[in-house]
């Protein structure tokens, strides 16, 4: 794991409520920012193990993996070497978006879950009033996950990530 500076990409929210009991963060295209961010340098058998475990071999699985290539996305080591691209998970779902209809920026878990829980009943009456009750009803039960994936698109704050083109067909 290497400390990065990525130019093309931020951190964004996954529309899907995972079966571990949380809302994912997810990359989205975002060419004008900067962030620091950690690159993973996997062999191929470590690569496949990412790809099962986020379901991208999957039709229904939650990810696809993407090559970003530079320059649309510019992945800067502490040396200054500049990366030919770099794979990431691209959202089979979507991101939530802010509001305006842009990728909505993760803020962290906790106040993740309370902005979401405060903003919707429907979600409140699912997975309860705090982020904690979110997180034990969310735990394992892949029916009640489903619904909160689903209650994010009825209620239209899906947007797509930037990064879908990116990834093979």
């Amino acid at each position: 794991m290497v400390r990065s500076r990525v130019t093309g990409l931020d951190v964004g929210v996954s529309a899907h409520v995972s079966r571990m009991g949380y809302v994912s963060a997810s990359p989205v295209k975002s060419p004008s920012v900067t962030r620091e961010l950690f690159v993973l340098w996997l062999d191929r058998r470590q690569l496949d193990v990412i790809d099962a475990s986020e379901g991208a071999p999957l039709p229904d699985g939650n990810f696809r993996r993407a090559w970003l290539p530079a320059p649309d996305v510019q992945v800067q080591l502490a040396d200054g070497t500049v990366l030919s691209g770099a794979y990431a998970c691209v959202n089979r779902h979507g991101v939530l978006h802010d509001g305006t209809g842009a990728p909505r920026r993760h803020p962290g878990r906790r106040p993740l879950l309370t902005e979401l829980l405060a903003s919707s009943a429907r979600l409140r009456e699912l997975f309860g009033a705090s982020p904690e009750e979110f997180s034990e009803r969310a735990r394992g039960d892949a029916r009640l996950c489903a619904r909160g994936t689903r209650l994010f698109a009825e209620r239209a704050w899906v947007t797509g990530s930037g990064l879908e083109p990116y990834v093979a067909p």
